[in-house]
């Protein structure tokens, strides 16, 4: 009697695949949780970015046609020669007073652009979420009048300090420089 040969893997063959696919396998999940996780940082950072271009943007349209300032507890106050129209938000050269002030709503910490044109009534906007503290860098020492923080005039260049609830992230540092 012949005997046929048998074609076909062995069992430790067959181990074998089955532990090389699974470690191929392992690695192509690990390759894709660093790419969502990647994912996520780079959308969460564009957001901030784009808080923060538009934290800026509005400072320096502030803060270029600051006259005097004081920086008071957590905030920033500014006499300006320019506002904005509170409805279509375009700058108007008429005198006022710009306070960012940080204000505790429903437990979250924001930022808080109050102005005041001439006697008119305020007007307030919530600017960003997670800001704890907001003031101005430079200009010389301090000096107080009664107590209170005295107006000062408006150095240039002018720098701003944006602190974030949030110890990981770190303060953000403006600078704005007067033509």
């Amino acid at each position: 009697m012949k005997m046929r040969k048998l074609t076909g893997m062995t069992l430790i063959e067959v181990l074998a695949a089955l532990a090389i696919v699974s470690m191929l396998t392992v690695a192509a999940l690990r390759v894709a949780t660093r790419l969502s996780r990647t994912g996520a940082f780079i959308r969460r950072r564009g957001e901030a970015s784009a808080l923060e271009i538009g934290l800026e943007n509005l400072l320096a349209s502030d803060i270029l046609h600051a006259d005097r300032y004081v920086n008071t507890r957590g905030g920033l106050s500014l006499e300006t020669h320019a506002s904005l129209e509170a409805a279509t938000l375009e700058v108007r050269h008429i005198p006022g007073r710009v306070t960012y002030e940080v204000r505790t709503i429903d437990g979250r910490m924001w930022l808080v652009r109050v102005q005041q044109v001439g006697n008119g009534p305020q007007h307030a906007e919530l600017i960003c979420a997670g800001v704890s503290g907001v003031n101005l860098i430079g200009g010389g020492k301090r000096s107080f009048a009664g107590g209170r923080a005295a107006w000062r005039a408006a150095p240039s260049p002018t720098m701003v300090r944006v602190q974030f609830a949030d110890p990981a992230r770190p303060e953000l540092r403006l600078q704005f420089r007067r033509k």
